[in-house]
């Protein structure tokens, strides 16, 4: 399964992404506006591509960023904690090397992929929870149209809770 868009394309993980998806799982910077805390192990990275290919039957899905122009992984794109009676899911987004970041990746993922996934999965609603303190990602969430529903406590963080609604 693989989403198209203008500059990127968002494939399903598989076995043979387990090198740099090891290098993003286990970078602290990652950890600090995860929901990871490494370290990791190669051998639960290959477990987790393993559980993370099917949302409906593992509740999580991660796709790999690719740039189109030449296939090179540039970041990740979750949703988890899949809920099937309200067709609601959360959402992760990462560029993982910070060479990457402000290139607009981010915003073509929220605003050319993830309307094409909510169709494709039938969903309703994602949420995303950002740290009150990431003003990069606060400032990503609001420009694509996410809306904050409430503020929440997250590892022991202010955190934010957006929405967007299909």
């Amino acid at each position: 399964m693989v989403f198209t868009g203008s500059r990127l394309q968002l494939d399903v993980v598989a076995l043979g992404d387990e090198s740099f998806m090891f290098d993003w799982e286990n970078n602290p910077e990652n950890w600090a506006v995860s929901e990871g805390e490494g370290p990791y192990t190669l051998s639960e990275i290959r477990q987790f591509i393993t559980t993370c290919d099917d949302l409906i039957e593992h509740h999580q899905i991660r796709f790999v960023v690719r740039q189109i122009q030449n296939q090179i992984p540039i970041g990740a794109f979750d949703f988890f904690n899949f809920d099937a009676k309200s067709n609601k899911v959360g959402l992760g987004i990462l560029i993982a090397d910070k060479s990457d970041r402000k290139k607009g990746y981010a915003s073509e993922c929220l605003t050319e992929h993830l309307p094409q996934m909510m169709q494709y999965f039938n969903l309703s609603e994602v949420y995303a929870l950002v740290f009150k303190d990431n003003i990069a990602s606060i400032r990503l969430f609001e420009k694509c149209g996410f809306t904050v529903q409430r503020t929440t406590i997250y590892k022991n963080k202010s955190t934010l809770v957006y929405t967007f609604k299909r």
